[in-house]
């Protein structure tokens, strides 16, 4: 009855649905899960819950599921192959009907053998053609936006990254800015900038404020990098921060260009010239693969979205050199507010 699947009077109905109210009855899940032969459970692995960026992906992910009567299972692995391997177990063990895996760096053995027992599998942020996947193109927008200064006679251009790479999407970046350098006849390694992985999590900066101000110190000013492009915007934010400290000007002596729009962009003074993507529209692409999978329907394998440059203090591109790269861009130099940032009202 509580299933509509008996026909009973509505008198019958109402003290049934009474006694259920006043026992405070909840169905047995599990019980049905077993006769139906499915568990409405899917996994979520991820490495790191401080991400800004990632954070509103899950959050959006949290609430498909929830509205498609699903039950998300978070499992975090902190960049530990032992423990990521101990996560996708877990869910194997509890009967998972499907895993998005975001922005990490699963083994794809252990991923293939969750695919091998059953579960559909959606890689997001991150690509590989074992499995299905949505991505960006980091590797291109950044090895265009080397290309966009180089045309602009602009010949010193750092990044600044961490120096574990472990993470698709920004090996992409760091794998992109090398090329655009090799493309245009510039050294990659001369004013690359690597940030200890452990220093730079949750936004531990002393160190990483230290590193770029060493840096400055021991460069001669007329060697100094007229732009830094940054693995993502918090370490944009720690460039800008250490810069103007030592009295450098931004964007006259050196632009800085961060990647992802998140707060930190508009949050930082001067407010940061970006590569903005949607970590929302990355979670609901990612969703929809997984239930079209589930559901048996046909959905392409691979899903590339849009990234755009956004323009604002800290830097700037000549329109002419985006539009050749057909590199999309939107300029911001008034107080806007990025995509990310959603003042509660």
């Amino acid at each position: 009855m509580l299933n509509a699947t008996a026909s009973i009077s509505n008198e019958t109905r109402e003290r049934v649905l009474a006694a259920v109210e006043a026992l405070q009855y909840y169905p047995n899940v599990t019980a049905r899960s077993l006769r139906k032969k499915h568990t409405n459970v899917i996994g979520l692995l991820m490495q790191d819950m401080t991400s800004l960026f990632y954070s509103i992906a899950y959050e959006r992910l949290l609430v498909r599921a929830q509205e498609k009567g699903y039950l998300l299972t978070m499992m975090c692995g902190h960049w530990d192959s032992e423990l990521n391997a101990k996560n996708i177990a877990t869910l194997i063990e509890h009967q998972a009907e499907g895993v998005i895996a975001m922005g990490t760096a699963v083994m794809e053995t252990d991923l293939k053998r969750a695919s091998d027992r059953g579960l559909q599998v959606v890689l997001c942020d991150q690509y590989s053609p074992e499995f299905a996947n949505v991505e960006y193109n980091n590797y291109t927008t950044m090895r265009r936006l080397v290309h966009c200064f180089a045309a602009d006679d602009v010949t010193r251009i750092s990044y600044v990254y961490t120096s574990i790479r472990r993470q698709d999407s920004t090996e992409q970046r760091h794998r992109g800015y090398v090329q655009g350098m090799l493309d245009e006849g510039l050294d990659p390694d001369k004013l690359l900038i690597a940030l200890d992985l452990k220093e730079s999590k949750y936004f531990r900066w002393n160190k990483q404020f230290d590193r770029f101000t060493d840096f400055l110190e021991a460069t001669p000013r007329d060697k100094w990098p007229q732009v830094v492009l940054c693995e993502h915007d918090a370490i944009a934010q720690a460039v800008v921060y250490s810069a103007t400290r030592k009295g450098v000007r931004i964007p006259e002596e050196i632009q800085v260009f961060g990647f992802d729009d998140t707060s930190h962009a508009v949050l930082t003074t001067p407010k940061l010239s970006t590569v903005r993507q949607d970590p929302e529209q990355l979670a609901d692409e990612a969703f929809d693969m997984l239930m079209a999978m589930l559901q048996g329907q046909a959905y392409p394998r691979h899903v590339q979205l849009e990234q755009k440059i956004v323009l604002r203090e800290s830097g700037n591109i000549l329109k002419d050199h985006l539009e050749r790269e057909r590199l999309p861009y939107c300029i911001q130099m008034e107080a806007e507010e990025p995509a990310l940032f959603r003042p509660e009202m």
